[in-house]
């Protein structure tokens, strides 16, 4: 295995991926157990019950989602999943390392979809528990978007895979060019 910059080789990518797996599993858990309502007054149930209000127009609220991401559609999520990761298998089988921005991209991107697949197959829907309101925006036909801290990772890891593309497209190597003419 080839060795990373600072001595840790491939190791710190899967790292990164089981800890950030392991972070939204347990925050997940924690949403369905904290936020699903069980016992309200006269005996009745509510499955969505507790709404806590953020800042900002946030607010902590359990959305079981079955479809594909940010909520907005219930069907078809199975799919969606299973072809990203597919994906996802081909871009690491074809990337250029486990280190650097490449490699920590992927493993955000190995942690958010791996947290939501075993999610829909074991628990049959994804859970979300952040509600971003659209409302004040005219133009977004949405009212909100229900977000999990998987959406963060797929995200993140795909700024991180589109910087390093970027920054190879403009010739910036990770090494500094050596200096022509010196010994």
């Amino acid at each position: 295995m080839r060795r990373g910059r600072h001595g840790r080789g491939g190791y710190g990518a899967l790292r990164i991926t089981i800890m950030a797996l392991s972070a939204d599993l347990a925050l997940k858990g924690a949403a369905r157990f904290f936020l699903f309502e069980r016992n309200i007054p006269f005996g009745k149930t509510v499955p969505f019950g507790k709404n806590i209000p953020l800042v900002l127009g946030f607010r902590l609220e359990l959305h079981l989602n079955p479809g594909v991401s940010f909520g907005l559609t219930p069907t078809w999520g199975w799919a969606v999943g299973l072809s990203g990761l597919a994906i996802l298998l081909g871009l690491t089988w074809t990337s250029r390392g486990g280190t650097g921005r490449a490699g920590y991209g992927l493993a955000l991107l190995w942690a958010g979809g791996l947290s939501n697949a075993l999610e829909r197959l074991f628990l049959g829907s994804v859970t979300d528990f952040l509600h971003v309101s659209l409302r004040h925006l005219p133009f977004v036909p949405l009212s909100g978007l229900y977000l999990n801290l998987a959406d963060l990772w797929l995200f993140l890891g795909a700024v991180l895979l589109l910087l390093d593309l970027l920054w190879h497209t403009k010739g910036g190597g990770d090494e500094p060019p050596a200096e022509v003419g010196k010994p």
